[in-house]
């Protein structure tokens, strides 16, 4: 016997097929997540991703998952269950920022019928695993040196960590020329793990005109270090 329903829902409502709830029925009574587990959670290149595995009970043949990470919604997924009403869940997320994080799936049981509508037991039975993660930064290190009698500033930069490389090194200069304002330069990305300037050069004392040089490295993933600043030399030759 087939069963027709007729007319239409009411304008702004929801469609049969999309129905989001039916907490306190006969469909949600019995209805929850008896287990939840989470195999693993990392991140690496800025992506993050985990899974886990779950069961639910009678009349429910699947669950939804909330997933988030440090606290805001970053994705969600209806599944449905095996004949023993259980399943896999899997979730990846791009891109996660250097440091540490915490990541958590919630998940309530629904029930998937033969022509896919969902009933939704947001209220029931839910479960929630948390854990928390950490993306590896990569680090910068830059050392400087200006030759005695010269006016010339050289430094030598370093990236290691994160996502390895080849690493872009990112050089910003600062100079300060005598009786001026001093100035920075915009950010500039290189290859060369290696830069240079030649300092504005007055034969004062003291030795007003200085320069010095930051550096940022990226990794292979596009993940940036922190920022750090080589000495500060004076610019007059003779003076270090």
């Amino acid at each position: 016997m087939m069963l027709v329903a007729c007319g239409a829902p009411e304008e702004g409502g929801l469609a049969p097929s999309e129905d989001v709830g039916t907490t306190g029925s006969a469909i949600c009574s019995g209805s929850s997540v008896s287990a939840l587990s989470l195999a693993g959670f990392s991140s690496w290149g800025g992506e993050a991703a985990g899974s886990g595995s779950w069961t639910v009970t009678y009349p429910a043949n699947g669950i939804h998952v909330d997933y988030f990470i440090d606290g805001t919604l970053r994705g969600s997924s209806d599944i449905q269950g095996d004949a023993n009403r259980s399943g896999t869940w899997n979730f990846s997320y791009s891109t996660v920022n250097c440091g540490s994080h915490s990541f958590q799936a919630k998940a309530y049981p629904i029930t998937i019928n033969s022509t896919g509508t969902i009933d939704r037991c947001q209220t029931s039975g839910t479960k929630t695993v948390t854990t928390s993660f950490s993306q590896s930064c990569p680090t910068a290190s830059i050392s400087c040196s200006r030759p005695v009698n010269t006016h010339i500033l050289n430094c030598q930069g370093t990236g290691s960590g994160g996502s390895g490389g080849p690493y872009t090194y990112h050089w910003q200069v600062y100079a300060q020329p005598y009786n001026e304002l001093s100035y920075y330069s915009s950010w500039y990305p290189s290859s060369n793990s290696t830069t240079g300037i030649t300092c504005p050069y007055h034969n004062w004392d003291p030795p007003y005109d200085m320069g010095r040089i930051s550096l940022k490295v990226s990794d292979s993933s596009g993940l940036t270090s922190a920022v750090v600043t080589g000495e500060a030399f004076p610019c007059i030759a003779g003076i270090l």
